[in-house]
């Protein structure tokens, strides 16, 4: 490897590393996601069914959720059930915080005549 090169790769990696480090520090638990089906809504609890069976989530007090770029109420996620969600969680003493709700895009049905 040139010379060159290897000087500012290693003092890059060591940057990401720490950035990525002081990211995770920030968010304990991590930040993850799932995909599935908005199953139901009650009270702050959630149920999605995923590839992998239903999940449970606690919606945290601080959680967006957002139909496109809207960001609407926690009713109005209750009447989308049965449609994909997109939902980015924390977890902590075994149980899943969601974050934040992504309500997939609707397609509208094309008319025939």
């Amino acid at each position: 490897m040139p010379r060159v090169l290897r000087r500012f790769l290693a003092p890059g990696m060591v940057l990401a590393l720490a950035i990525g480090t002081a990211i995770m520090a920030a968010h304990p638990g991590g930040g993850r996601a799932m995909i599935g089906t908005l199953q139901q809504v009650q009270g702050r609890t959630l149920t999605v069914l995923t590839a992998g069976g239903p999940e449970t989530l606690m919606l945290s007090p601080s959680a967006t959720v957002r139909v496109g770029t809207r960001i609407v109420s926690l009713s109005e996620l209750a009447s989308r059930t049965g449609t994909r969600v997109k939902v980015r969680y924390t977890e902590s003493g075994g149980q899943k915080h969601a974050r934040s709700i992504t309500v997939a895009a609707v397609k509208k049905e094309t008319q025939t005549t």
